[in-house]
C-alpha cells in the first residue's frame, strides 16, 4: 500500500503546480497496513476524481482527505473531499452507471470510478464494491475495503 500513498503524494504535487493553493491532501493512515499488499492504482483515480469534480468546481480550497483503517480482516480506504459534491439526483445516475459493466455502457463519464470498482469486484469480490455518498456543496465520501494479504499475488504492489 505504500506506493499507492506515494502515487496519490506524486499525483498531488503535480496538481499543486498547476492549481497553487487549490487544495491540501490530508493522510491518516495505519501504519500497520503501509506494508500491506493490494491492487495497483485503486487509490489514485479516486483522489483524481476528488480533485476535478469536487475540488476544482468549488470556489476557493479545498481538502481531499484519505484514511486507511483496519476493520477486522480487512482494510477500509475512504477518500473524502469539501467539494461541489452532488445531488441526490447525479449521485444516483452515478451509482446506477457503476452497476452497468463498461461493455455495456454508452459513452458517457465515470471511467476512472468505474475501472475502479469492476477491478475491486474481479480481484476482491463483491464485498469490496466502491461505496459513495455526497451532498450538494458538502463533498463526497468514496469508501471500499479489500482483505488484508500477507503475502504478494500477480498485479499486487509491496508497498
Amino acid at each position: 500500500m505504500q506506493q499507492e500513498i506515494a502515487h496519490i503524494r506524486n499525483y498531488a504535487a503535480v496538481q499543486s503546480i498547476r492549481y497553487p493553493d487549490k487544495f491540501l491532501v490530508d493522510y491518516s493512515v495505519d501504519p500497520e497496513l503501509t506494508e500491506k499488499f493490494m491492487l495497483k492504482l485503486l487509490l489514485q483515480p479516486l483522489v483524481e476524481n476528488a480533485m476535478i469534480h469536487g475540488i476544482q468546481k468549488k470556489e476557493g480550497a479545498g481538502t481531499i482527505s484519505i484514511h486507511v483503517e483496519r476493520s477486522g480482516s480487512r482494510m477500509v480506504f475512504h477518500v473524502v473531499d469539501d467539494g461541489k459534491g452532488m445531488t441526490e439526483a447525479e449521485l444516483e445516475a452515478l451509482r446506477r452507471r457503476l452497476d452497468v459493466p463498461a461493455s455495456e455502457q454508452p459513452q458517457e463519464g465515470s471511467y476512472g470510478l468505474r475501472n475502479v470498482n469492476e477491478r475491486l469486484q474481479l480481484h476482491y469480490g463483491a464485498d469490496s464494491r466502491l461505496h459513495i455518498e455526497s451532498k450538494p456543496n458538502a463533498g463526497t465520501h468514496v469508501s471500499f475495503s479489500i482483505p488484508i494479504l500477507e503475502g504478494p499475488y500477480e498485479s499486487h504492489d509491496r508497498r
